[in-house]
């Protein structure tokens, strides 16, 4: 009898230019490939890729000094299933060069965020390099995207902006669909005011 093959966890370890701490990600197999292949493409654009603990993540591919693709056997069943969150899981954490610390904050509209990630990841940025977004409280976050090592935000975050971003594009071309309303035909007599008779 064939013997099961073992289950691996994977992870992805960033270093980045003028950031003395590492990131480090738990993904799934096809994540890994994925980062790989991202690597080999345009350094000037944003990697996208999703966590097993139910994070999106975009990082700056030219800012990266090193990956490290690390895996070990797991203890059994998919880490992606009944993990426990922390504080931070709803939270948006930003990395910037030569900062410490990241800074975190809430979103107020998922599909600015959604926004953001999609910029990132197609190169949109490059014509505006100031990203903004509504935090929790309805103030403006306003990133400057040429200093921005990663971004991390909530994949149930990331997918209502998604949803509502495909609502806003299907409405759009419904309404670009719809037959535009015949205008009445102009009389060849030019209108003229009647004037008002004296009596």
């Amino acid at each position: 009898m064939r013997e099961p093959e073992p289950l691996y966890q994977y992870f992805l370890k960033f270093y980045f230019e003028g950031r003395e701490e590492p990131a480090i990600y738990e993904v799934d197999k096809a994540t890994t490939e994925q980062v790989m292949n991202n690597l080999e493409g345009n350094r000037e654009l944003f990697c996208w890729f999703h966590t097993v603990k139910g994070q999106n993540v975009a990082i700056n591919i030219g800012a990266i000094d090193l990956v490290h693709f690390l895996w070990e056997p797991g203890a059994g069943a998919s880490r992606e299933e009944g993990v426990e969150g922390n504080e931070n899981d709803f939270e948006i954490m930003i990395y910037f060069r030569n900062r410490k610390e990241p800074f975190t904050c809430g979103a107020a509209y998922p599909i600015e965020v959604s926004w953001i990630f999609d910029s990132l990841q197609l190169g949109g940025y490059k014509e505006d390099p100031f990203l903004w977004f509504a935090d929790e409280d309805d103030e403006v976050v306003v990133i400057d995207s040429r200093k921005l090592l990663c971004i991390e935000a909530p994949s149930e975050l990331i997918r209502e902006g998604q949803e509502e971003m495909e609502r806003e594009a299907s409405e759009l071309s419904k309404s670009m669909e719809e037959p535009k309303p015949k205008r009445a035909p102009k009389s060849p007599i030019p209108f003229r005011r009647r004037k008002r008779t004296e009596e």
